[in-house]
């Protein structure tokens, strides 16, 4: 099976245990995406439940996707599966399909990458009713300082990983951007240089046309003379 670019990029990270690298593949390939593709962006989104439209900004749909990538199991999903079917493999067949393991790949990443485990395994809400049923249950104000240490704790550990998610979604963006920024820079200039090209083939072209339109003027010319004599 033959695999593109991206997934050998990523997979040679993944070996390395290289999480950011890892990461900044993925948000270069999903800026890819973003510029040639944004109406599955948008879906991609929406499908998760996310109120997108193509009238927002690119900063505005950037943001909504990176406030909800650690929280939301189906943006997070949707974000490997859009990858993995704008990356189809070859397979032995010669058909194009879309990578499982790629796509697994990419998941694994993403979920890892911003800390989405955090947010699978907990609930303050739950926790606080957990804690409030236990201090009644056994009526004991030792056993209630003891839980209220415990959820202190938890709380301060849920605040660093916080202030580390901060940081992980900033650099996504700036890798988000600054991909994007390139790209559409990169059209730009593409476009930019086919217009001059095809403004020098029209030069070249009346150039050839009036040099041909010369050398036929001064034929005629010549034949007229030769036939006058």
């Amino acid at each position: 099976m033959e695999s593109t670019e991206y997934y050998k990029e990523l997979a040679a990270y993944i070996k390395e245990h290289d999480l950011e690298k890892a990461n900044r593949v993925i948000m270069q390939e999903l800026a890819n995406i973003f510029v040639k593709k944004r109406e599955d962006f948008i879906y991609m989104l929406t499908n998760a439940g996310l109120d997108a439209n193509k009238d927002m900004t690119d900063g505005q749909l950037i943001d909504l996707f990176l406030d909800n990538v650690h929280s939301n199991k189906k943006l997070l999903l949707g974000t490997a599966f859009l990858i993995a079917h704008n990356n189809k493999v070859v397979s032995f067949d010669g058909d194009e399909e879309i990578s499982e393991s790629g796509l697994k790949a990419t998941h694994k990443v993403l979920y890892n990458y911003f800390d989405a485990h955090e947010y699978d395994n907990f609930d303050s809400e739950n926790y606080s009713n957990a804690v409030a049923a236990i201090a009644g249950a056994l009526g004991a104000g030792a056993k209630l300082g003891s839980a209220i240490v415990e959820k202190k704790g938890l709380n301060q550990k849920q605040q660093i990983a916080s202030t580390e998610l901060m940081g992980k979604k900033a650099e996504a963006k700036q890798q988000l951007v600054q991909s994007i920024l390139a790209q559409r820079q990169a059209e730009q200039a593409g476009k930019l240089a086919k217009q001059e090209s095809i403004a020098k083939n029209k030069k070249i072209a009346l150039i050839i046309g009036g040099s041909l339109l010369g050398l036929a003027v001064v034929g005629f010319i010549i034949y007229k003379v030769k036939k006058g004599k």
